[in-house]
C-alpha cells in the first residue's frame, strides 16, 4: 500500500502543479507529514487518505492504484484542469493590467 499511495500522491502534486507545503497547507497538517507519507516513513490514516480523495476529488482506491477517477477518464480531468490553470493566469493578466490602469488614473485625478 505505501508504495501505491506514495507514487499516486506524487503523480496527484506533480499534474497540479502543487507543493507539499501547498497541499499541507490546504489540508490543514504539517509539511512533515506529507513529506513522510512520500518517503513512506509514515503511513497516512483511513481518515487522511479520505480527506486527500476528497482534496483531489479521486476514489480512495485511487491510492491503491487504480487509474481512473470516479468522474470518468482521468486524462479529461487533467486536461480540464489545464484549461482552467490557463483561463486564470489569463484573468491574473488583466486584474494586474487593470490595477496599473486603476494606479495611473489616480495619479492623474491627484494632480
Amino acid at each position: 500500500m505505501k508504495d501505491n499511495f506514495s507514487k499516486s500522491l506524487l503523480k496527484l502534486l506533480s499534474e497540479r502543479n502543487l507543493s507539499q507545503k501547498e497541499l499541507a497547507t490546504n489540508l490543514n497538517t504539517k509539511e512533515s507529514v506529507i513529506s513522510h507519507w512520500i518517503t513512506q516513513k509514515t503511513e497516512p490514516s483511513i481518515k487522511s487518505i479520505g480527506k486527500l480523495a476528497k482534496y483531489f476529488n479521486v476514489p480512495v482506491s485511487y491510492f491503491y492504484g487504480e487509474e481512473t477517477t470516479e468522474n470518468g477518464n482521468k486524462k479529461d480531468l487533467i486536461d480540464q484542469l489545464k484549461s482552467k490553470n490557463r483561463e486564470i493566469e489569463i484573468l491574473k493578466k488583466e486584474i494586474a493590467l487593470r490595477d496599473r490602469e486603476i494606479a495611473f488614473l489616480k495619479t492623474q485625478l491627484s494632480r
